[in-house]
């Protein structure tokens, strides 16, 4: 790949990656809200239904966010060994270092995150039912 090529790619890659996880982020929040609050705008949420949004919304939406920050994470440390090692010195390896960190540090925050989450929620829950 030349060298512009590779910075349209990393470019590409983050931009796409902060997308998704802040979009990703919204989503969670309201599906955590809706089951600590128990309600939305239209109707109440038994216990049963804030079991369903916890195992078929939220979990997923947390584990795609664990899962994008990985893979992004992943993306831009691999990025600089596909470029030609005479058309680079080493300042675009040590930028996609650098880049690296905020979805690593993303990965380790939402999974931290969601087993903390998790337990509040479920234990919500529980406390509801008896």
């Amino acid at each position: 790949m030349t060298d512009i090529q590779l910075v349209l790619v990393l470019l590409a890659a983050y931009w796409a990656g902060t997308s998704a996880v802040f979009s990703g982020v919204k989503l969670v929040n309201e599906a955590r809200d809706k089951i600590l609050l128990g309600s939305d705008k239209h109707e109440q949420f038994s216990a049963k239904h804030k079991r369903q949004i916890l195992l078929f919304d939220w979990l997923p939406m947390i584990g795609a966010l664990v899962s994008i920050s990985m893979v992004l994470g992943i993306v831009l440390l691999v990025l600089p060994t596909l470029r030609d090692q005479t058309l680079m010195g080493e300042l675009f390896p040590t930028i996609c270092k650098i880049t690296s960190t905020v979805p690593w540090g993303g990965f380790l925050f939402f999974l931290i995150r969601g087993f903390s989450e998790f337990r509040l929620l479920n234990s919500s829950i529980k406390n509801e039912i008896g």
